[in-house]
């Protein structure tokens, strides 16, 4: 059966933060992304699909079968996948305190924050504390790039400054001039905070770190930085290798 103008509409309102923040709501592309929330037990809306999946479904989940152009009409990609599914907003959990908390302050591109969620997750990192000025982690493009993590990674949207005052751990700021990070030991409990790359850490946030780690470069290289799901990678890698 096909789905209807208004049906369409109602979907693609989720596209935009404003009405996935009144629906509690959001979208997921792709059957394999799909599967990442169901197996986490997320709760489906609705699944809208060109053809079956490949793997069982969970019981009680239904989906729809739709043809690539309703997919196309309704989907935030520019070259749309095999299903389109809409999932319920989890509900605010309390901020983490302990081990390693990934920290991000105005990280403002959401293929970034995709990025970031996608490299905290391969790392072993289950929380991630958002500022202002970050990217909404159900931004369509944040969802796609994070390529399923999200389902599994926490993501959380907090004051930075009271939340960096409130906590016990480390809190230590990725920075040109800090700690050589191939020599720096990791605290147990640590909160990681990466800025934003044109303006670096805003002076609330700056004020609460303790400690500053950095990149080195080759002495050869002329690039001025690196891209923060970049430096994120790279450190997170390098504290991974030494826990």
């Amino acid at each position: 059966m096909a789905i209807s103008k208004e049906h369409i509409k109602r979907i693609r309102k989720l596209h935009r933060k404003k009405f996935r923040t009144e629906e509690g709501k959001f979208v997921v592309e792709r059957w394999k992304n799909i599967r990442s929330f169901l197996d986490r037990a997320w709760e489906p809306v609705e699944i809208l699909a060109v053809h079956p999946p490949e793997f069982p479904i969970p019981g009680g989940v239904v989906w729809q079968q739709i043809s690539p152009d309703e997919l196309s009409r309704i989907s935030a990609l520019q070259h749309p996948y095999d299903a389109l599914a809409v999932f319920r907003l989890p509900e605010e959990e309390a901020l983490p305190r302990s081990g390693m908390i990934l920290a991000l302050d105005g990280v403002a591109d959401p293929g970034n924050l995709g990025t970031i969620i996608r490299s905290a997750d391969w790392f072993g990192v289950c929380h991630i504390v958002c500022g202002a000025g970050t990217a909404d982690a159900y931004n369509p493009k944040t969802v796609q790039a994070a390529m399923g993590s999200l389902a599994r990674v926490k993501v959380h949207y907090a004051d930075l400054g009271d939340y960096l005052a409130s906590v016990s751990a480390v809190t230590v700021g990725a920075d040109m001039e800090g700690e050589n990070v191939f020599d720096f030991a990791w605290p147990e409990n640590t909160v990681l905070v990466m800025g934003n790359e044109g303006h670096g850490f805003s002076p609330g946030v700056r004020k609460h770190l303790q400690r500053m780690v950095s990149i080195p470069k080759d002495r050869n290289a002329a690039a001025e930085s690196l891209n923060v799901s970049t430096a994120t990678a790279v450190i997170l890698a390098e504290w991974f290798r030494g826990r």
